[in-house]
């Protein structure tokens, strides 16, 4: 008995040529899921070693993130840094009902951040504010060689 052939790449049901053509796509599909199965297998392996060689103590995370922040204070005393700040205030209906803005400088005395004014809405500080400005960048330094000059116990109490 002979075989019907596909024709236009379809073949007449029930025949072998379309039992063979099943049974050709069974078998690769199966083993195309064989194969996939496999890579599965191996990613979660993978990854089930991955988490287990990377996690790390709590304690150890926060030992390291604290000896960072302290590095950090000593580095920030060889800096200076301009901080700047603006505020809009807004109407209900998304008008600007006022503007205000402020910048400033930062300096580090004697380990403590000290804050000078250095402008105001966008102008620079009256003559008057400056000199009280500079009068407070004064008496902190004072304070500062005040503190240098002290006992350590003294020091350690302070921070």
């Amino acid at each position: 008995m002979l075989a019907a052939q596909p024709q236009n790449g379809v073949c007449p049901a029930g025949s072998s040529a379309a039992i063979n053509l099943v049974w050709q796509s069974e078998l690769e599909s199966t083993s195309c899921l064989a194969r996939y199965s496999n890579v599965w297998l191996y990613l979660a392996l993978a990854a089930c070693f991955t988490v287990s060689a990377f996690s790390q103590d709590a304690r150890e995370i926060v030992r390291r993130s604290v000896g960072l922040d302290q590095a950090n204070w000593l580095r920030m005393a060889d800096y200076t840094w301009v901080g700047r700040l603006r505020e809009h205030h807004f109407y209900s209906y998304n008008r600007v009902a006022s503007e205000h803005q402020e910048a400033w400088e930062t300096i580090i005395l004697n380990g403590q951040p000290f804050r000078r004014m250095l402008e105001r809405d966008g102008k620079p500080l009256p003559a008057e504010e400056q000199r009280k400005q500079e009068q407070k960048l004064d008496k902190a330094n004072r304070q500062a060689g005040k503190r240098n000059s002290g006992t350590e116990a003294a020091s350690r109490r302070r921070l």
